[in-house]
């Protein structure tokens, strides 16, 4: 269709596609192309978004956390009410420690939290955040932290991990 029809109205659309169905077939590198090609096409199309999301992955199977983080982070704050902006921000977190860059992951596990409360993302997020914190010796911030997740989410299944947490501040 593309090779053909280039300059068809829904051509973009179909970079679109072709990059999802490359990515389902774990096809990353061609996928990321595709997707940077619709997104060159049609950067404010309604798919953005899950472009960029899938593009992060891309990079993030291809071991580029760099590009990772930078696909993820133009997701959340492009498209803050986006349905996968919370999660967009927990993986630039992820890709940002993958760097060794734990100010970055810190801010961006902060905007997972902030922007879906109470949600798998913003919960995970959480506690990455208290990990790091107590990684870096700052065992009252990470307590308050632990704390606080254990208050606001007392029925969440990573419950545990939040005592866990608590309890190593603690000690």
């Amino acid at each position: 269709f593309l090779a053909a029809l280039p300059n068809h109205a829904r051509a973009a659309e179909m970079r679109f596609w072709l990059g999802e169905f490359r990515f389902r077939r774990q096809a990353y590198a061609e996928a990321d192309e595709a997707l940077a090609a619709f997104l060159g096409a049609s950067p404010k199309h309604a798919l953005a978004p899950e472009a960029l999301y899938k593009r992060g992955w891309c990079a993030r199977h291809g071991g580029q956390h760099e590009a990772a983080g930078a696909h993820f982070k133009a997701l959340f704050t492009q498209w803050p009410k986006h349905p996968l902006a919370a999660e967009a921000a927990l993986r630039a977190g992820q890709a940002a420690e993958a760097r060794q860059q734990q100010a970055q992951a810190l801010e961006a596990y902060r905007q997972a939290e902030a922007l879906a409360p109470g949600s798998e993302a913003a919960e995970q997020a959480g506690l990455a955040r208290i990990a790091i914190l107590l990684g870096q010796g700052a065992a009252q911030e990470a307590l308050q932290a632990a704390s606080g997740f254990t208050e606001k989410s007392p029925k969440s299944p990573l419950l545990p991990y939040a005592h866990l947490y608590r309890a190593e501040a603690l000690s």
